[in-house]
Order: C-alpha cells, then sequence, then structure tokens
C-alpha cells in the first residue's frame, strides 16, 4: 500500500466509458494493489442507481379499482423487487385478476395472504368491515395473478413484494 499515509483515504474516480461501453470505475494510485479499477456492465451500473419504475395494472375479469380513498392497484418494480400494492374488488374467486409483465415476475410460482374486507360499503367508499384472508396466486411462468377466496366478494387491499430473481449465496 504505497503511498498511503496515516488517515488518507483512496479517492474515487469518476466513472469512464470504455471503448467497449462499459463503465471503469476505479481509485487513484493510493488503492491498495489489486482493487485500482473495477469493470462493471452498463446495466449493473443503472441497478446500482436502483431507481424505483412504476407501472399501472390493467384488471381483468370484472375485478376493478376500489377507487375512492383508496390506492389503484399499480406495481412498482426496484432492482429484482416488486411490490403489488392497491385496493381492488369485483372479481369471483379463482379468476385471474391481472398479468404481471415479463421482467416483473417472481422466478417460480408464489402465494401471499391478503386482506379481504367483507362488509364495507362501496357506496360510501368504506372498506372497513369484517377482515378474512384472501390468496394471491402468481404464476412465475405467465405472470398470472389470481385471487382466491371463500364466500362473498369483498374488498381486497394488496401490498405484497417479492424477488424477480433468487440468488442466494
Amino acid at each position: 500500500m504505497a503511498g498511503i499515509k496515516g488517515s488518507q483515504t483512496p479517492r474515487i474516480l469518476a466513472a469512464q466509458v470504455t471503448s467497449k461501453d462499459l463503465p471503469l470505475i476505479g481509485y487513484d494510485e493510493t488503492a491498495a494493489a489489486g482493487q485500482q479499477f473495477v469493470r462493471v456492465s452498463k446495466s449493473e451500473l443503472e441497478k446500482a442507481v436502483n431507481k424505483p419504475t412504476f407501472r399501472n395494472v390493467t384488471l381483468l375479469n370484472s375485478w376493478r379499482n376500489f377507487g375512492n380513498d383508496y390506492e389503484n392497484l399499480s406495481l412498482c418494480k426496484q432492482g429484482n423487487q416488486v411490490t403489488i400494492s392497491g385496493a381492488i374488488i369485483g372479481g369471483a374467486s379463482n379468476t385471474v385478476a391481472f398479468n404481471l409483465p415479463e421482467g416483473w415476475r417472481p422466478a417460480t410460482n408464489d402465494g401471499f395472504m391478503v386482506q379481504r374486507n367483507i362488509g364495507g360499503s362501496v357506496a360510501s367508499g368504506s372498506a372497513t368491515g369484517t377482515t378474512v384472508s384472501a390468496r394471491l396466486v402468481i404464476n412465475g411462468i405467465t405472470g398470472e395473478c389470481s385471487i382466491v377466496y371463500e364466500g362473498t366478494p369483498a374488498i381486497l387491499t394488496i401490498n405484497q413484494s417479492f424477488f424477480t430473481e433468487k440468488n442466494f449465496s
């Protein structure tokens, strides 16, 4: 570690685009040997910035946004994490409520418990009432998202996150 004295820390150089259009991120000569430069692909650099992307959802099979003061169903993707959130109503059990686009699907089939409110008044915009569970089932291959519940249709509030790829080291 020649050149480093006392409390000196390496300076980070600005990203430079190489002839291969890959950002070159590195340290100046005061960095430890073997840590001077790290090559990062453009897509990896964009992931590192990690800006969230939002997307509206097209509802199917009589499912519709609950509306009123409740959030419409939407998707948010940040890195490889996707969040589905909002309140919907109206569809029959075990029907596809919406589809996830490619790149926004879990690596495998997945399922989540969601809140289902029975007895709330659609006319008054109230989702209060008896809370029971329903299940959001996601097909990781097709992107189909089905809602499964027993009994009468109700207001569903969804706020679930999952990863599009599962990399465990």
